[in-house]
């Protein structure tokens, strides 16, 4: 038997968006009964991992993605979410050589688990911000740059941040808080 590339296994395991947790099960396709090991652990490990409400998260967010509703997403569209929040392209790039193209639910499904209890909660957001927040609930960009820069952030991963969370008000630029929050945490 010929070795299989990981991307000819991943197309074996069907998950769907639209499959509640429960009732989600690996599929084999053809007479094959060997699926690739690595890519079922990562699968099945994400279910288990995922509470209802993370799954229902993960199954939104695939959806939202999945606007012609082929049951696939495109890895640009994966690259670009992650990268709103706030992935790094080591890490990113670290991910994406992972899942083919396109990437299915069951890929997804196992990226998304990888990372969805290592993003915020809402309230650990707001107590980060408390100490940059004025009384508009805005920031000061040039003060929170300065921050972030000194956590080892780069200038460019702060710049992708900034671009898609600033406003202009009366007093310049400042960083839109509750849009940053939005995008950036889990409940």
């Amino acid at each position: 038997m010929s070795p299989r590339s990981a991307n000819d296994m991943k197309k074996e395991s069907k998950v769907s968006p639209n499959q509640p947790a429960n009732e989600i099960n690996i599929q084999k396709r053809g007479n094959s009964k060997i699926l690739h090991e690595a890519s079922q652990r990562k699968v099945s490990e994400g279910l288990i991992q995922l509470l209802p409400d993370a799954y229902k998260f993960v199954r939104e967010s695939f959806l939202l993605l999945d606007s012609e509703a082929k049951g696939d997403i495109t890895r640009e569209a994966l690259r670009t979410m992650l990268v709103n929040l706030g992935m790094s392209d080591k890490r990113l790039d670290e991910m994406l050589a992972r899942t083919g193209e396109p990437v299915n639910f069951a890929a997804y499904l196992a990226i998304m688990s990888e990372m969805y209890y290592s993003l915020p909660q809402k309230s650990d957001l707001n107590l980060m911000f408390d100490t940059f927040r004025n009384k508009n609930n805005e920031l000061d960009v040039r003060k929170l740059k300065e921050a972030l820069l000194e956590e080892g952030l780069t200038h460019e991963e702060i710049d992708k941040v900034f671009e898609r969370h600033s406003k202009l008000t009366k007093q310049g630029t400042s960083f839109d808080v509750n849009s940053f929050i939005t995008a950036m945490s889990i409940s």
